[in-house]
């Protein structure tokens, strides 16, 4: 039996078509004009590390880092936030970065390392305080 040009023609031609999706392209909402609330969180993981930098001036509660562990410690009106590991400014002041010589409390698993002799030296973060000038008037000249 031979394939003549009649019976090619009569197989309809959707046969031969490459297969494809009928899926629409996925618009990007524009969440400019819409409120707050239904704006998508920015991701924190993105934000982590320093959010100032040396020498800048920072408020009391702005936090100075983000971090997942222990990485950088809390030094001079700085604490540490526990739930979320964060370092919060207790005070306005100067912000600064410092690598100082650990020395861990007894119930930290670094203590014993420190205590053998070996120096771990580690990053700290400090807000110097703005220095208070004081006020007073002088009643008399000895």
């Amino acid at each position: 039996m031979s394939f003549t040009g009649s019976f090619l023609r009569s197989i309809p031609e959707v046969l031969f078509r490459q297969p494809f999706r009928f899926a629409g392209i996925k618009k990007k909402k524009n969440y400019a004009e819409t409120p707050s609330k239904y704006r998508p969180s920015v991701l924190v993981k993105t934000l982590r590390g320093f959010q100032f930098n040396d020498g800048d001036y920072v408020f009391k509660g702005d936090i100075l880092v983000r971090q997942l562990c222990m990485e950088i410690y809390p030094g001079e009106s700085v604490r540490l936030d526990p739930e979320t590991w964060n370092l919060v400014a207790l005070s306005n002041g100067r912000f600064t970065i410092s690598t100082e010589k650990l020395s861990p409390y007894p119930d930290s698993p670094l203590y014993d390392k420190v205590k053998e002799g070996e120096a771990i030296y580690k990053p700290f973060v400090h807000v110097i305080s703005d220095a208070i000038e004081p006020i007073y008037k002088l009643k008399r000249i000895l």
